[in-house]
């Protein structure tokens, strides 16, 4: 999700991620069905983008692991 914080059409995404391009596209289809990023045609390319909300989970610090009572880990 990083990498869309420019947009990035299938094809770029795919050579930054180093997958397929139907992997690219896939991945994109499950951030954009989770509202994580947006995706509009451009002519015959497809750029795809973080939205405001996928831009507040790359920015949230990641919380402290917790164990399986639910208490911080460590």
């Amino acid at each position: 999700m990083r990498a869309l914080t420019k947009p990035h059409t299938t094809t770029e995404l795919a050579r930054t991620l180093h997958v397929s391009v139907p992997a690219a596209s896939m991945q994109a289809r499950t951030l954009r069905d989770a509202r994580l990023i947006t995706t509009h045609r451009d002519g015959k390319a497809v750029l795809h983008w973080c939205t405001p909300l996928g831009v507040d989970l790359i920015a949230t610090p990641a919380a402290e692991p917790m164990n399986h009572r639910g208490a911080v880990a460590g």
